[in-house]
């Protein structure tokens, strides 16, 4: 079972996106949060399924930092959110998705995740990510790859 989790936009700058998408949503971020072993800094737009994630690279040579500097700002990532990560990557891998090492890791919020090579997942950069309520929503993430990993 799954449910999409967030969408995940590489930025330059937390502060100036925030003001965009605030001023497009029509509400403020619902969280912020710094995850350094990803070298990334967080905010959220939403509740629930479906919440739009920005990402800002505190490291030019985090992967956000080095999509950014080959891409521009743009989508990174989905996420979906699973309900059993091991059962999840067991399907993904049956299906031929590869997994990107560390095939799990703990994402921000204490979620397991794992990412899925976009060369096995039809040119996109999947997360699965398991929260700490079996599902629910946390303040995760954690953001992988590039797209060309």
């Amino acid at each position: 079972m799954f449910s999409l989790d967030h969408l995940a936009i590489a930025v330059r700058s937390l502060d100036d996106s925030s003001s965009f998408w605030s001023a497009l949503l029509g509400e403020k971020e619902s969280g912020r949060e710094e995850v350094p072993a990803e070298g990334v800094r967080v905010a959220f737009f939403g509740e629930g399924d479906g919440r739009i994630e920005l990402l800002e690279p505190t490291d030019p040579d985090s992967a956000v930092g080095r999509y950014l500097e080959s891409r521009g700002p743009g989508l990174h990532h989905v996420c979906l959110a699973v309900s059993d990560l091991d059962a999840a990557l067991e399907r993904a891998e049956e299906a031929g998705a590869e997994p990107i090492p560390p095939r799990m890791r703990e994402g921000a919020g204490g979620s397991r995740v794992a990412f899925l090579r976009p060369s096995s997942a039809d040119g996109v950069l999947v997360e699965l990510a398991e929260h700490g309520d079996g599902g629910g929503h946390g303040d995760d993430d954690s953001v992988g790859e590039s797209r060309d990993a």
